[in-house]
């Protein structure tokens, strides 16, 4: 894996999206692909919701109050749930649910909730990413790069982990 071009999601590896698309063919293209890829891990049982998007034009109200200043709410919104997501800890979402979801949301980034199937490492530092590739813990193909570090996602291990 390319790791300076590509994020893993733990299916396969995805090219980073370089520029955001703002004409409509683009966005109804990438509509689909989140459409699919919710999908595809719904269908492996992961427990997924919908989480805002970079590529909206304008943001919720509720999120610029929220995060006071409209730089913030752009940062934060990618990573922000659209919906009550508790109950997605317990049971895993209907394909209707999914689909509902994907067709209100086209553009949603998604969200998997963690200590079921996987468990997540993030290192928000360069030490924190290279002592983790060292092979000081059981090394993972499935890393997701974020804006401060890397996610390293390891399959759920029944330990109890904190």
């Amino acid at each position: 894996m390319n790791r300076n071009n590509s994020q893993t999601n733990g299916l396969q590896s995805v090219p980073q999206v370089a520029k955001i698309s703002k004409s409509p063919f683009e966005q109804a293209n990438r509509g689909k692909f989140m459409l699919d890829r919710a999908l595809a891990l719904h269908e492996l049982g992961f427990h997924i919701f919908p989480l805002g998007s970079p590529y909206e034009g304008d943001l919720p109200d509720y999120i610029i109050q929220r995060f006071g200043s409209d730089e913030e709410a752009k940062a934060q919104w990618p990573k922000t749930p659209r919906i009550s997501w508790a109950e997605y800890q317990t049971r895993p979402p209907t394909e209707e649910e999914v689909r509902k979801w994907w067709t209100d949301w086209p553009m949603a980034n998604i969200a998997i909730v963690t200590g079921i199937q996987i468990d997540v490492i993030d290192a928000d530092s360069d030490e924190a990413v290279a002592w983790c590739r060292s092979g000081a813990i059981t090394r993972t193909p499935w890393e997701n790069r974020t804006g401060r570090g890397t996610q390293f996602l390891f399959r759920k291990s029944g330990m109890d982990i904190r």
